[in-house]
């Protein structure tokens, strides 16, 4: 990129020309919320963001072997292989697929387990009082589930992240969004306001304190649910036209609900030797990519504060925020894959800034026990958080929002092996033996040879095609070509065991992809086959419960 191209393009909001960002007005119903949640002063607020940042490094550094292990997990999966010169150049360099035959092969059954009970959710009362309301609640979530929630892509993504890298992580929480609409609509002459509001509201929500600031022009509000904050806004004004009525409508329209984010492996981090369960760990985070507005609508709601919102802005761009650099081979492999590049012109990462969300154990009080809390720091504000709060405040059951699921857990570790680490031996002794098998035959198709250094002719360059001829003095005595003793055999022998290798440590057996089996007498009679699947799937059977747990616990 040349020295003089710019960073942002001409439509993005550069720190020199960002909006002020502006402190929400405190009324009584933020009065018991300050109580709860004071500013901290300056030491406090310094040491607790020097902990967070110092844990955030080590955990990068703790966990670099894992990274490096996952880029090549991920060439494997995506049968990327490097530059092969041994024992010539050009000679055979195929990966054969077996990893991403493997994950792909379990994937499907994995979004079955999940995805394959109707109703997905089922309800179970734990007392004869709620029984009445069971059926209700049952169909409630379900349909929640069915239709707000992007279910589909949640699970095969999930699917993938089990297999590959073997950890799936889901965060689970109460989504908020408020937001500003702003349209036109035309109506009939003989229409009247409450025709017009009953369209844009329905007949049981009704605007209160509609009323006039102008020629044809109301204001209002939308009450909201209990406990949801504030009504909403909404503004009408009025066009009379020859053949009808024109309404423009500004309101604030609220949409809540529960909400599953799957977080990238990457983003999260854990202390070593801390354990499996998240719920016990000293301390967890999870990196967060924040746009602008977010900062800011989060400075809105009474999250984060303002000052340090407005030090983050001014003080660094985007792209300083957002570098993510410990996890360059893994997004190297899957940049390769999809053949994207990173720092480009439209590279989302350069709009967003980096921000840790922390959830640790920490004295926040001064009264000598350690309470349950969430910060939230920006790596480059090295000296202040952006905000902090109790965890019961943030999440009613008092837990920790993260649910981990592991393909092949490592005891007392929270990082897992994955399905391509499982396979890593066998893959490349079947890459090795199949790439060999190839360069055995390449040499017997095309035999190298040797000639005379005196011959008239030397066959220097000729190349050796059907039906061409290649002029030498005396073939018999001035050519030679070697015989190469051996057989490439060996190598579909030795391909045949290490396949049974994959299917014992898979559990993906003929059975599985719905092949008959290739072993002799394996379904002789009725009994043996019954036999056979019941033992088969007892692997997969394993897999299966933990990626069904994972989902039960969301």
């Amino acid at each position: 990129m040349p020295d003089d191209t710019p960073l942002f393009p001409a439509d993005v909001v550069t720190p020199d020309d960002q909006p002020t960002v502006e402190e929400p007005e405190l009324g009584p119903a933020q009065e018991l919320i300050r109580e709860l949640i004071p500013p901290l002063n300056e030491d406090d607020a310094k040491a607790l963001c020097t902990q967070v940042l110092e844990d955030y490094h080590g955990a990068i550094v703790d966990r670099s072997e894992w990274e490096s292990r996952m880029g090549e997990w991920e060439d494997a999966y995506y049968n990327r292989v490097e530059p092969k010169t041994f024992p010539w150049p050009g000679s055979a360099n195929f990966h054969v697929p077996l990893t991403m035959m493997g994950v792909e092969t379990f994937k499907p059954r994995l979004i079955e387990g999940v995805t394959g009970v109707d109703p997905p959710i089922v309800v179970i009362a734990v007392k004869t009082a709620t029984e009445e309301r069971r059926e209700l609640v049952e169909m409630f979530l379900n349909w929640r589930i069915k239709t707000r929630l992007p279910m589909d892509e949640l699970v095969a993504t999930s699917a993938h992240l089990y297999l590959q890298p073997g950890l799936v992580i889901a965060k689970t929480y109460w989504k908020v969004t408020r937001k500003v609409r702003r349209l036109v609509r035309e109506f009939s002459l003989d229409a009247t306001m409450e025709d017009i509001t009953t369209s844009f509201f329905g007949a049981q929500v009704q605007p209160l304190n509609l009323k006039p600031v102008g020629d044809q022009d109301f204001e209002g509000t939308v009450p909201v649910a209990p406990g949801a904050g504030e009504p909403l806004r909404v503004r009408l004004k009025l066009k009379i036209l020859d053949d009808g009525v024109q309404v423009l409508l500004e309101k604030d329209e609220l949409d809540e609900g529960s909400w599953i984010d799957l977080v990238d492996p990457l983003d999260f981090f854990a202390p070593s030797r801390a354990g499996g369960d998240v719920q016990q760990m000293p301390w967890c985070q999870q990196r967060l990519w924040l746009y602008d507005h977010e900062l800011r609508n989060r400075v809105a709601i009474g999250r984060f504060d303002a000052e340090a919102v407005e030090a983050l802005l001014q003080g660094s761009t985007a792209a300083e925020g957002g570098g993510d650099a410990d996890s360059y081979e893994v997004h190297t492999a899957r940049e390769s894959a999809s053949a994207e590049t990173s720092d480009g012109p439209t590279d989302a990462r350069q709009l967003q800034y980096e921000v840790i969300e922390d959830h640790r154990r920490w004295d926040i009080n001064g009264d000598g026990e350690e309470e349950e809390i969430i910060t939230w720091v920006a790596p480059a504000l090295k000296d202040r958080i952006l905000g902090w709060d109790y965890l019961d405040n943030v999440y009613a059951h008092g837990r920790r929002p993260f649910r981990v699921g592991r393909f092949l857990s490592v005891p007392f570790t929270f990082y897992p092996l994955s399905y391509a680490e499982m396979i890593h031996g066998v893959q490349d002794e079947i890459n090795a033996i199949h790439n060999q098998r190839s360069d055995f035959g390449t040499i017997q198709n095309i035999p190298f040879y040797f000639y005379r250094a005196s011959a008239t002719h030397p066959p220097i360059g000729q190349p050796l095609r059907p039906g061409a001829g290649v002029p030498i003095d005396n073939p018999q005595q001035d050519l030679f070509f070697p015989s190469w003793r051996g057989s490439p055999a060996y190598g579909v022998n030795d391909e045949a065991t290490l396949l049974q290798y994959h299917e014992r440590l898979s559990g993906l057996t003929d059975l599985s992809f719905g092949k008959q089996p290739t072993r002799v007498g394996a379904t002789r009679t009725a009994r043996g086959t019954q036999t056979l699947l019941a033992e088969s799937g007892l692997r997969f059977k394993t897999i299966l419960q933990g990626f069904q747990s994972f989902w039960a616990g969301i």
